[in-house]
């Protein structure tokens, strides 16, 4: 008997929160299930919803654990050196060059200059992405956790009433203030 719609979706979206637990990324879910990027972060999202309160804690736990296991990985990248690498070797920054008898820099045979000592450059790019990718770890921990949600004020302090009033009876100062400096400048008086 063949499957309806509402079947076979269920069926992926399924295979797609099993893959997602699993570890696979939500691009190679969408290239598995030849959908897009966005809609599988819709079906995850949408699966996520559904799972009632007392089911999402072990999720959550769990969910936390591999940012922390990610954030681990990221730091283990910040906290390598990365030398600058062109055609597979290794780039030097000349630190001094060599001087002839009247002190101006010694060129070789092909005229560039020639240096005493050099050292390696060091490559930036790779702990950039590193803190990039961290912070997206965080934002996503911190959308996980809710600690991002807005937070609901309400103002039920004393004197709350009070000061509603005082604003109010300043505005209406201002206000009166203003007309009378306008009437001044109509009948033709300075201010």
């Amino acid at each position: 008997m063949p499957q309806t719609d509402g079947e076979r979706l269920d069926a992926r979206n399924t295979d797609i929160w099993n893959r997602y637990l699993a570890g696979w990324t939500q691009t190679r879910i969408a290239a598995h299930h030849h959908i897009s990027h966005q809609r599988v972060s819709q079906i995850l999202d949408e699966i996520r919803a559904s799972i009632p309160e007392e089911q999402r804690r072990p999720l959550i736990t769990t969910e936390v654990a591999r940012l922390d296991d990610l954030l681990a990985r990221t730091h283990s990248v910040l906290n390598r050196t990365h030398w600058v690498v062109h055609s597979g070797e290794i780039v030097y920054a000349p630190i001094d060059y060599v001087r002839d008898d009247r002190g101006d820099i010694a060129l070789d045979e092909e005229g560039h200059p020639r240096a005493t000592s050099v050292e390696r450059l060091i490559d930036d790019a790779p702990v950039l992405a590193a803190i990039d990718r961290a912070l997206k770890i965080s934002e996503s921990r911190r959308r996980l956790l809710g600690l991002d949600a807005p937070a609901k004020v309400e103002n039920t302090g004393p004197g709350s009433e009070e000061a509603d009033a005082r604003i109010t009876e300043l505005l209406e100062q201002a206000r009166a203030h203003t007309e009378a400096v306008e009437q001044r400048i109509r009948n033709g008086d300075t201010p």
